[in-house]
């Protein structure tokens, strides 16, 4: 029993250190901004979470701060969570973020 119970953990091992991997890699998404329709590229991993990725395209898509933003992916699924990751959101490469900048106006 203990062979196979060292097989085991040795697979898992493999596997966690393979996803692990691929949280790291690196690889190119377009971030739009809906209302001007400003799109800039950057580099990202799966594992950057839209606040991040906002904050670095903010300025190059004329986002003023204070804004919160909502975050559309390219099912047109919406999130305003911005700790939620590209791999979560299912942006990977070559995928269009949009983001409306005008998230926080309530409707009436």
């Amino acid at each position: 029993m203990t062979g196979y119970s060292n097989i085991v953990e040795e697979a898992l091992s493999t596997v966690e250190q393979e996803v692990y991997a691929q949280e790291d890699k690196e690889y190119e998404i377009y971030v739009k901004n809906l209302n001007s329709d400003n799109k800039v590229s950057l580099k990202v991993t799966k594992g950057n979470d839209l606040g991040q990725v906002f904050e670095a395209t903010a300025a190059d898509l004329g986002i003023m701060e204070g804004k919160v933003p909502i975050f559309i992916n390219k099912d047109g699924q919406s999130c305003v969570d911005s700790r939620m990751t590209l791999g979560e959101f299912g942006i990977f490469e070559g995928d269009v973020l949009s983001i409306n900048p005008d998230g926080n106006v309530a409707a009436v």
